[in-house]
């Protein structure tokens, strides 16, 4: 399969799937695999597909093999904002993601409970938790997605609840140069309040919607 026929057909299922069809979105991500098994690209859409369909065990073998293939490709890369949404009484500050990001990740590993995340989560008072496989990092785990899955963990208990279950993924990031301001345009315009920060392939640090606040209050209107 060339890289033209290859990039028409991941065009097509990530449309497919935007627009809810997600069997015709899993057809042409496993049409791709069936020629091109190292598709690293094609593992991840289909883990993302297969997520969406309830799949959430075969879903991790895709984003596993995804990963095993390219480290890089478990992670989302947001581009730096040109415009987005317009932040309101913002004077530019010029500050950096990296003047203010957290360097100590706190991680659990991919076998934990959701008992154990939260365990982690108070002790030592913190609003997430990264989730990690043989080295990489697969998934975020905020208080957000508690609440989120609050009726499941309610009747199943946080002891019977894999931390996978309930982890958002594939985790995205943001460049360490990223300005305040752009950072917070896509927490607004993705819906989310926690990114990896990287430099280059490396993650070095995590930054969230609550240490953009404690800067400038008024930078995440919106949110």
């Amino acid at each position: 399969m060339s890289r033209s026929e290859e990039a028409i057909l991941l065009r097509e299922g990530t449309t497919l799937r935007k627009h809810g069809n997600v069997q015709g979105a899993l057809l042409r991500f496993t049409e791709i695999l069936k020629l091109n098994p190292q598709s690293a690209i094609a593992h991840r859409e289909k883990a993302i597909t297969l997520q969406i369909m309830g799949e959430g065990e075969r879903a991790m073998e895709e984003y596993k093999k995804a990963l095993e293939i390219d480290p890089t490709v478990g992670t989302k890369k947001a581009s730096k904002t040109k415009g987005g949404k317009v932040l309101k009484g913002l004077t530019p500050s010029g500050r950096k993601v990296s003047d203010i990001m957290s360097r100590d990740i706190i991680s659990v590993p991919f076998g934990a409970s959701a008992r154990d995340v939260a365990d982690v989560m108070v002790r030592k008072n913190i609003s997430s938790v990264a989730v990690s496989y043989g080295g990489n990092i697969l998934g975020i785990i905020t208080e957000r997605d508690f609440i989120r899955n609050f009726r499941m963990i309610a009747r199943r208990g946080e002891a019977g609840i894999p931390a996978r279950e309930i982890m958002a993924y594939p985790v995205i990031t943001i460049p360490y140069d990223l300005t305040l301001e752009e950072a917070a345009s896509q927490m607004i315009e993705k819906g989310v309040r926690h990114f990896l920060v990287r430099d280059g392939a490396d993650i070095v640090g995590m930054v969230s919607h609550r240490d953009i606040l404690r800067v400038y209050p008024q930078i995440m209107e919106g949110a």
